[in-house]
């Protein structure tokens, strides 16, 4: 049972790419300021990273506030161990929170690939891990949320070890397969693309594959256009980051 009055949307149905706007905030009022100006310019839904939250954000009561503020919206909801805020948070808190997230009407939950036993690539190949992210997957569509299995990668990597890693996430019981490299060269940058493709193509799930590094920027507004099923958008005001901006999705989107 949801606790705050959040309506429960998909992001497995959308035939265009959901423009999720990126919540930065490191409080609870700078997350509420947040949410209104990416409503004001056009999100379709939100990106609510609780890692980087303080102490005093993380609280039930803060949180509850927090999600009535994104009623009218779905939220992919992060609670990474990588730069989170509580020093020392182990893997079973961060289930739990997980869990709260979903009690308080997160629609999608990402879970690192690593979970429960941390690895290269944020791909463990642990069976007593995959055996925990297993069930806490099921656990969480059981409780009507859905889920994306991520890998951080960091790097580049080939193709073959892209779509070995979607695989995996499919093979989980992922919805959605995350997956982030890099590109820090034009060769690299284009062999990306090719890989957008072939995940489009091949994956039996839907995937969000985006990069990093020095020539990340073409890749993350144009990659949707390829398959990926979000843009990760920033505020309209924020322009030049890596992430596009509101503005900036919805202009490839009318292209598409």
């Amino acid at each position: 049972m949801k606790t705050t009055q959040v309506s429960h949307y998909s992001f497995l149905h959308s035939d265009s790419p959901i423009v999720t706007g990126m919540l930065r905030g490191t409080s609870k009022d700078e997350i509420l300021r947040e949410i209104a100006r990416m409503r004001a310019d056009g999100v379709d839904a939100y990106g609510f990273q609780m890692e980087g939250l303080d102490a005093e954000g993380k609280r039930k009561e803060s949180l509850c506030e927090i999600f009535y503020a994104m009623a009218d919206k779905p939220v992919y909801f992060t609670n990474y161990m990588r730069g989170n805020t509580t020093k020392g948070i182990s893997w079973d808190e961060i289930e739990m929170q997980m869990l709260l997230g979903v009690e308080l009407g997160a629609t999608l939950i990402d879970i690192p690939a690593d979970m429960f036993a941390t690895a290269d690539m944020e791909l463990t190949t642990d069976r007593e891990a995959i055996a925990r992210q297993m069930r806490l997957i099921e656990k969480i569509k059981n409780l009507g949320s859905e889920v994306l299995l991520s890998s951080h990668v960091l790097r580049y990597v080939p193709r073959e070890t892209v779509l070995t890693i979607a695989h995996a996430h499919w093979e989980r019981g992922a919805d959605i397969s995350k997956i982030v490299t890099e590109a820090n060269s034009e060769a690299e940058l284009n062999d990306n693309f090719e890989i957008s493709i072939l995940l489009q193509r091949e994956l039996g799930i839907k995937h969000l594959f985006l990069c990093n590094g020095t020539h990340c920027k073409k890749h993350r507004r144009l990659a949707p256009l390829l398959g990926s099923c979000m843009f990760l958008a920033t505020e309209n005001a924020l322009t030049g980051q890596n992430q596009p901006t509101v503005a900036e999705a919805r202009l490839a989107i009318s292209l598409l």
